[in-house]
């Protein structure tokens, strides 16, 4: 019993060796920006199926490798597949990001704005990452949106802006969207609603 007890705990200590070369190898490759080999040895490390394995991290980074090599199919295939395992993992909001833009690179544009859309209206519970979440829907909104204003599609752009607004009250994040609502707004040759949110500007222009 003792000589097997023995056999196990040098197995146990091989396969944390294996593990944490690999994963020093793949890190390695991540860092220096080498993400088709970065991807393969994150993928051999999900494939050894260890419960020391930090799965979650190591999704994530195949997700930013796959998005760097713009091959957003398997991106949005990953990206969601995280998002459903883990939805209260910090890397949940530039996940969803990330998700957003591969939807509107393959030109799936209207469930791109359904994802800004959900990282906007949620709430990130963890204070200690609230810098953080609000960093990436301020990003995630803004990149999309002027996107789709770019490419004259004003309905999808107004509704993201409409979300962005809510975000901050302060006039130095609000005022520069309500401009980009009243742009969208002669664009959908509606003068007085542009007129409405220029007025609004002009009255708290003493607040920046």
């Amino acid at each position: 019993t003792k000589s097997w007890r023995l056999k196990l705990n040098r197995l146990d200590y091989y396969q944390r060796l294996v593990l944490q070369a690999q994963t020093e190898v793949a890190d390695t490759y991540y860092l220096q920006g080498k993400f088709g080999e970065a991807a393969e040895y994150l993928n051999r490390l999900l494939k050894l199926d260890n419960p020391q394995l930090n799965k979650s991290q190591v999704i994530y980074k195949i997700i930013r490798s796959l998005a760097a090599m713009n091959r957003h199919t398997e991106v949005v295939a990953q990206a969601e597949s995280f998002l459903a395992q883990y939805p209260q993992f910090p890397e949940v909001a530039e996940v969803r990001f990330l998700l957003a833009d591969a939807l509107k690179k393959q030109g799936h544009t209207r469930e791109a704005t359904q994802q800004v859309l959900i990282l906007l209206e949620s709430q990130q519970a963890a204070t200690n990452q609230l810098g953080n979440w609000v960093y990436w829907q301020q990003r995630t909104g803004n990149e999309i949106a002027n996107q789709l204003y770019k490419e004259g599609d004003y309905l999808n752009a107004l509704e993201i802006y409409q979300g962005l607004a809510g975000l901050s009250t302060a006039a130095s994040w609000q005022l520069p969207v309500w401009y980009q609502m009243g742009l969208v707004y002669e664009r959908l040759m509606q003068p007085a609603k542009a007129a409405e949110f220029y007025t609004r500007i002009l009255d708290r222009e003493k607040e920046l």
